[in-house]
């Protein structure tokens, strides 16, 4: 039986039979995919990474893992875009903002500006949400619609507009809410083609009886005044605060309670009394004594001997709190202060008291130290741990043999090895070598069984260096030894051999030697294409010339150095002339833009790599889509021009109407952008101004009014059994409404008071008809 188990034990500890918790493949997600290399099994901790397809957004987490055979958290959503196309823009006269009415894809979460056609009044908000493939559009209301009788009401709400008895379609009233009502929805309704669109919702107050806190035993924080009942709008909040002496039953720990008005009744939380047991505590004794103590109640600690009262305000008094005793009660034992430690003191920081958990500091004596390897005891309740003490730890020094050197007998009578601890020897070197003093004797402390310093004698160097072409620094001294360095200066044009400028002292000599080498050869003379390189200016002496030397060099006819002057100098700086020997191409500044000029920064003179800058006129703009030009070799690239953008206004035939030629000296079409033209109507007709002559000015090229004429109504109607409204004009367009009224026993023959004048005139005619016999 021991051999079978035996057996099975192997079985299950063997490598390719281990178990460990696996996961299922993750799942996929529509509109997206894992990018994430696959695997054949996902085990504990292995990730897997999602990615939506484009125009897609991620909704969760990008990365999922393997926990405990599940994947955690769940796998992300890919949001849909939302689509808008012309053809529903038009349907519902909405452009984006911009006047753009075009087809458009946009992300989830992300939002769009509406604005409406002309003629029409957006009902706000104009910006609009894509969520996860909808998007809510803006309701655009026509301003030529039908009118609207009286507004509509919305309960426990008042109209703040004026009322009228007729609204024209584009029209609004304003809403607000009585005391304590909250609104829910637009605080608008708009006329829309004689009906009114939706009004907003008046949400009922929470209410709070006076009676129901009183019985919780509670109060409202900071209430000013105590009215019968609370009244808490909807959406908003109210903390109400146990009364004095009182916590959250729930939480004692609390004595707030915020209520959120939601829609559901509200629920209030109960209060309990604050009281405290009667406090356990050792080593003392406590009065007044009593089984309950309520919030407030004090009591007075008296501590054992040997005891003291923690924590030590003066006052042995605590309070009882929501969060029990203030101070928490306790008696806590005092540690013995007349210690004395053998070979040591305590610290200057010494105290008269001592209680648990307080550290007390000791010092050892010369040549001993902590007997547990710490100097600091702490109190606790069986007394000082560890008990503070010094042992013995330090033997002196032995008399060594020093490499290259030799050793004293200590200079205190000659006495014999080993020396005590803060003993001293001498001790010097053998010729070449030095102490680090490098006097011919050092002497060396017994410090901690070891000498300080080290008895050891070191390499002298050779200090008869000289350096072709350098010199050592101003530190120079008289004397190295082994680890000191020494610092050289090469002379200009030269650099170390060895790349660096410092030189050690070691058991070999100086390493590396120090050394300088020639690395600046001076500069050339070099042809400079379209341009030519003067001698040395120093009595013409020949090239290379030296580092740091200048010559002047020019350039020939239609070519200029960086200077832009007719000579310029140039340094030999590392075998390089510094500025570059370089004749740069002089740009035409003889030039002229049609319809533009160049911007006032305009210069005298343009080199290669030089950029000019140039204004259009208005209605023109640059050629090429830019307005810089840069001279180039070739000349000023891209070339600068000006090109016409906005083509202005035609002449156009006006139905029933003429146009008049353009007002500026009558000069011919078409006019440009912003240019005005005036207008007439044939007789019977009129333009939106119902004057004889209207201007209209180009925008855009199209002509802002419309060039439109506009049938008259007749204005002598009269109406049997009825008059016209106090609001009659004198004139009337098409589009323009007329309101009459019914004498008492007759009514509008269309069951409407309102006629609309038209091309055909009014419609339906204004007509009152018998409904009722008179008394």
């Amino acid at each position: 039986m021991k051999a079978w188990l035996f057996l099975v034990a192997v079985f299950l500890l063997w490598p390719g039979f281990s178990y460990q918790k696996a996961c299922e493949e993750p799942d996929e997600i529509d509109f997206g995919e894992i990018v994430s290399a696959e695997k054949a099994k996902y085990l504990e901790n292995d990730r897997v990474q999602y990615r939506c397809n484009p125009s897609y957004v991620l909704e969760g987490p990008e990365w999922i893992q393997c926990k405990g055979q599940e994947w955690t958290p769940h796998p992300p959503k890919c949001l849909a875009p939302c689509s808008i196309t012309r053809q529903q823009l038009a349907a519902k006269n909405l452009f984006l903002f911009g006047i753009q009415r075009k087809a458009r894809l946009i992300q989830s979460d992300h939002s769009l500006q509406f604005q409406c056609n002309e003629g029409y009044v957006l009902v706000v908000p104009s910006v609009r949400k894509c969520v996860d493939s909808y998007m809510d559009f803006p309701l655009c209301i026509s301003e030529r619609g039908k009118n609207c009788s009286g507004p509509p009401r919305t309960e426990n709400g008042d109209i703040t507009t004026l009322s009228e008895k007729q609204y024209r379609s584009g029209s609004s009233v304003e809403f607000r809410c009585q005391k304590y009502y909250a609104m829910e929805g637009q605080n608008r309704s708009f006329c829309n083609n004689g009906t009114w669109t939706k009004v907003p919702n008046c949400l009922d107050p929470c209410m709070i009886p006076r009676t129901e806190l009183e019985s919780q035993k509670m109060e409202v924080k900071d209430e000013i005044g105590a009215p019968e009942n609370i009244f808490v709008q909807h959406g908003h909040s109210i903390e109400l605060t146990c009364r004095t002496g009182y916590v959250l039953a729930a939480n004692s720990f609390q004595s707030a309670f915020v209520i959120h008005c939601d829609g559901t009744p509200p629920v209030f939380p109960k209060c309990k009394e604050i009281t405290c047991n009667s406090p356990r505590i050792s080593n003392g004794t406590f009065q007044p004594q009593r089984t309950i103590y309520h919030d407030g109640d004090l009591i007075r600690f008296q501590c054992n001997s040997g005891f003291v009262f923690e924590p030590d305000t003066g006052e042995k008094v605590v309070e009882c709190t929501k969060n029990g005793w203030s101070p928490p009660p306790k008696c806590i034992k005092k540690c013995d202060t007349s210690l004395r430690i053998h070979n040591g003191h305590f610290a200057s920081t010494y105290q008269d008291m001592y209680i648990e958990g307080n550290d007390i500091t000791f010092v050892c004596d010369k040549g001993y130290s902590p007997a547990n390897q710490q100097s600091t005891s702490t109190c606790t309740k069986n007394g000082w741990s560890p008990a503070p003490s010094c042992i013995l730890t330090e033997r002196g020094c032995d008399y060594i043999s020093i490499e290259n050197g030799r050793m004293a007998k200590p200079y205190e009578l000659y006495r014999p090895f080993p020396i005590s601890e803060g003993q001293s020897i001498y001790f010097s070197c053998n010729h070449g070598f030095l102490p680090t003093n490098k006097e011919m004797w050092q002497a060396a402390t017994c410090i901690k069984s070891h000498y300080v310093p080290e008895l050891k004698c070191f390499k002298k160097c050779d200090t008869s260096l000289r350096i072709n072409n350098g010199h050592f620094a101003s530190t120079y001294q008289d004397m190295y030894i082994e680890g000191n360095d020494i610092t050289f200066v090469c002379d200009k044009g030269y650099s170390p051999a060895n790349q660096q400028s410092t030189s050690t002292c070691t058991k070999n000599g100086w390493s590396p030697a120090p050394s300088c080498i020639l690395t600046e050869r001076g500069c050339d003379y070099i042809r400079i294409e379209n341009g030519r390189m003067a001698k040395p200016y120093e009595l013409y002496r020949p090239f290379p010339i030296s580092e740091g030397q200048s010559i002047y060099f020019s350039c020939n006819h239609g070519f200029l150095p960086t200077n832009k002057e007719m000579w310029q100098a140039a340094t030999c700086i590392k075998s390089h002339y510094v500025p570059e020997l370089k004749c740069f191409k002089k740009c035409d500044t003889s030039l002229r833009i049609n319809n533009g000029h160049f911007a006032s920064t305009y210069q005298d003179m343009y080199i290669e790599g030089n950029d000019i800058t140039f204004v259009c006129d208005k209605g023109y703009s640059p050629a090429n889509q830019q307005s810089t030009s840069t001279c180039t070799k070739n000349g000023w690239s891209p070339a600068p021009s000006c090109i016409l953008t906005e083509r202005g206004c035609d002449y156009i035939r006006i139905e029933n109407g003429r146009m008049a030629k353009p007002y500026e000296l009558y000069r011919p079409f078409p006019i440009s952008e912003g240019q005005s033209i005036y207008f007439s109507c044939n007789h019977g007709f009129l333009p939106t101004n119902k004057e004889m002559w209207q201007a209209a000015t180009c925008i855009k090229s199209h002509y802002v009014p419309e060039l439109k004429c506009f049938k008259k109504c007749d204005t002598s109607l009269r109406i049997n059994n009825g008059h016209f409204a106090s609001t009659y004009q004198d004139m009337y367009i098409e589009g323009n409404d007329i309101t009459f009224v019914c004498d008492k026993g007759y009514s509008p023959a269309n069951q409407q008071s309102t006629s609309t004048c038209t091309k055909n005139g009014w419609s339906p005619a204004p007509s009152c008809i018998l409904t009722g016999l008179s008394k």
